[in-house]
């Protein structure tokens, strides 16, 4: 292949050509130079994946470093070392980090052979959408995984190997998209990288120019736009887990799915009965767990095995409480007041336990589904959590510490102070449950915040609902040392007969969980409840007003009066227990007013017309979108055609006569060529005129214009009358004779 001798391309090309073999060298060009930028591009998308999962759970600068270095050890061994050593050194490698990713999560050689069938399974498993992130190790199995694609890709993509080339990092990034970590940005900046690396390096191959160019940008653009319409992978997004509570409800976002509960922003809530509660006592009623912050959504981790028997009880001294619950809406949540231990009833057979020991459904539980469960409540003794000290099993530590990158040094210093001079992990909690309780207030009406939740609530906003309050309470223990987690469900609801609970929508609640060596998780309630109530009672009796016939079960419909018409504040009030002192008490009940509408006064019923501003990701896909067309209007000739009419029908003056009168003249060819024909590369201006008028009667001003050129270029010149009279002209011809004219001879 011929070696170019000039340019910045050549000269980068020609210093990595230089290292290869001579049988090896694909051509020191431009497009060769391109092609190495898109394998990049292909590594860089996976890694993006992959940073994501690790500004999680942690290890991102390690993350970082390892790629780097496995991209610079394939620039060194490219030139030396041929594909028959690399590729088997490199599956060796591969095995290595797989088995140190086994070996962190606890799992050695002989117990992973022995359970390999289940290994594969958990793979499978992965394969079918468990999130990486889910992953109880992912920060080691992030890094374990980040290396030898990036190495080998990379390598292969020296040598010239551009097909081979895109497919270790390919296959890396397509995993990450079964698994459901990889979104639509990664994966198509990735297809498009891999396209663009086996094209240009085809190309580069080929010794080729950039006439081609514009085909491929057509792929390319087609290739993004058809990605918009057409998913990647079959299937769709998880249903929410309660009929009823889609996008927008606080039900939507703390049972939106299983393994995720979102942080929304402004929320409302439905008060629909879900469930009848036969329970001795009152209780939160967890639906629940999540241990893994994003700073913008939480996460449970690890995965969940059929039930067969009783559960582990909590450390401490419990009391045994036994609920039986009555499904009243569909739903796919199994609520039950901490900690279950058994369960009983035809469910038994669809029920499954999580690893933090939370139940759900296998199956949606439809109107009438009933079940029973057993908790072990712990004895909540304030002198046993005050002494109960720092000691935390590494299991639990290993898990329920995790912080995000997002958090800020102004949040641990403001945690800091919240708790200075508290002696004990009790004492630092309750500070910083009376700390948010008094500062922030209770409202349904907020605006999510860009960046981490819980920094942005501590540190800026002045109120919030409960999955504000609790979100910040776990990273503040987590802060500090203390192990902490964030649950979801449902407050005890309201008491409509001695040992009976309806629990609505409206008390759709979320809590922290803080965990005491010898006594276990311990529930706190950081949110203000006064406010809370209220809002409750009063859309809970708005629906009753509107005749809503899904707010009551037939023993929870009022007797008497009709509410609207009381005079007593307190004269048909929910009869929950006034006592609000244990956690496990008071009543989660967001709402924002009737669903679909604003309240009164509502800032948001603005009128007038109000242009959206388009997101980067719009105005990227329009930026491609005329990419394309431009590219396809070229390669079909429409681009000479778009400009020729352009020229045709419009001149811009330049105060230069000559150049006036020739560019007149390019109007009149133009014209002329598209009624008759176009002049051919080595006829004459004049030679062109007389072929045409030796066929049709030509109008004499065609030959005025002609002879006004030939002055202007050949003669004595022309002045500027004479080249406004060619340009008036030939404007009358076009008006005549053009496409839009009027007479067509």
């Amino acid at each position: 292949m011929s070696v170019a001798t000039a340019g910045v391309g050549d000269r980068v090309d020609r210093r990595l050509s230089a290292w290869l073999p001579g049988d090896r060298q694909p051509g020191p060009t431009l497009l060769r130079t391109v092609a190495l930028a898109c394998a990049l591009g292909v590594i860089g998308s996976y890694v993006s994946v992959l940073r994501e999962i690790t500004r999680v759970v942690g290890g991102t600068d390690q993350l970082l470093a390892i790629v780097v270095t496995a991209v610079g050890i394939g620039l060194l061994v490219a030139p030396f070392v041929s594909e028959r050593v690399v590729i088997p050194l490199s599956a060796l490698a591969w095995v290595g980090a797989l088995l140190l990713y086994f070996s962190v999560a606890g799992i050695d050689l002989p117990t992973l052979v022995a359970q390999l069938d289940s290994v594969l399974s958990d793979v499978l498993t992965l394969a079918r959408g468990l999130n990486l992130i889910r992953v109880v190790e992912a920060r080691t199995m992030a890094l374990a995984y980040a290396p030898v694609p990036a190495f080998l890709t990379w390598y292969l993509a020296l040598r010239g190997r551009y097909a081979a080339a895109v497919v270790p990092a390919g296959l890396a990034l397509c995993f990450l998209v079964l698994t459901g970590d990889a979104s639509m940005g990664p994966t198509l900046a990735g297809a498009v990288a891999a396209t663009g690396t086996v094209a240009f390096g085809e190309l580069a191959r080929r010794n080729a120019g950039f006439e081609a160019l514009d085909v491929l940008t057509i792929v390319l653009v087609t290739m993004i736009l058809c990605a918009l319409f057409v998913p990647f992978v079959p299937g769709g997004g998880e249903s929410p887990l309660v009929e009823g509570s889609g996008p927008g409800t606080l039900e939507g976002s703390i049972a939106g799915t299983p393994d995720r509960s979102l942080i929304s922003g402004s929320v409302e809530l439905s008060p629909e009965v879900r469930f009848t509660i036969d329970s001795e006592e009152p209780a939160y009623w967890r639906t629940g767990i999540y241990d893994r912050y994003t700073g913008d959504e939480w996460i449970t981790t690890g995965g969940s095995t059929a039930y067969d028997g009783p559960l582990s009880t909590p450390p401490g001294r419990t009391d045994r409480l036994t609920q039986t619950v009555t499904v009243e809406s569909p739903v796919q949540v199994m609520p039950a007041a901490a900690s279950a231990r058994s369960i009983d009833g035809e469910m038994t057979t669809f029920t499954e336990v999580d690893e933090h020991g939370q139940i759900y459904p296998s199956v949606p539980l439809t109107e009438g589904d009933q079940y029973t469960v057993e908790s072990a409540v712990i004895d909540l003794d304030p002198s046993r959590l005050h002494s109960a000290g720092s000691e935390y099993p590494e299991s639990i530590a290993a898990r329920y510490l995790q912080q995000s990158d997002g958090q800020s040094d102004a949040f641990a210093a403001r945690t800091d102070a919240i708790v200075e001079g508290a002696d004990s992990p009790y004492e630092t909690a309750l500070r910083i449950e009376s700390h948010l309780r008094d500062s922030k207030s209770y409202s349904l009406d907020v605006d999510r915040p860009d960046g981490d939740t819980a920094s942005a609530f501590l540190l800026e906003m002045d109120e919030g609902y409960c999955v504000y309050f609790a979100t910040t309470m776990v990273m503040m223990l987590r802060e500090e040392g203390i192990p902490a987690r964030y649950a979801t469900g449902y407050t005890e609801g309201e008491q409509i007969d001695g040992d009976t609970w309806v629990v609505r929508g409206t008390d759709a609640h979320a809590w922290p969980e803080v965990y005491f060596p010898g006594v276990g998780w311990v529930p706190f309630e950081p949110t203000p409840a006064d406010e809370r109530d209220d809002v409750h009672q009063d859309r809970l009796e708005s629906a009753r007003e509107n005749d809503n016939p899904d707010v009551d079960t037939d023993e929870s419909e009022p007797e008497g009066p009709d509410p609207s018409n009381e005079t007593q504040p307190g004269e048909n009030e929910s009869t929950t227990d006034p006592t609000d002192e244990s956690p496990s008490t008071g009543t989660g009940n967001e709402t924002v007013g009737e669903t679909g509408g604003a309240n009164g006064g509502d800032s948001s019923g603005e009128s007038g017309f109000d242009v959206p501003t388009p997101s980067p990701e719009q105005l990227a896909m329009a930026l491609l979108l005329v990419l394309g067309l431009a590219a396809a209007g070229y390669r079909s000739g429409l681009s000479r055609v778009v400009v020729g009419t352009i020229r045709l029908y419009w001149q811009r003056r330049s105060g230069e006569p000559a150049r006036d009168a020739e560019r007149a003249y390019r109007r009149l060819e133009i014209l002329l060529g598209r009624r008759y024909r176009p002049r051919r590369p080595a006829e004459s201006p004049r030679a062109y005129l007389d072929a045409l008028s030796s066929e049709v009667t030509l109008d004499e001003r065609v030959y005025d214009v002609a002879l006004t050129r030939e002055r202007a270029t050949y003669g004595s010149g022309v002045t500027p009358a004479d080249a406004e009279a060619a340009i008036d002209a030939v404007d009358a011809l076009v008006g005549r004779y053009g496409p839009t004219g009027g007479r067509h001879e």
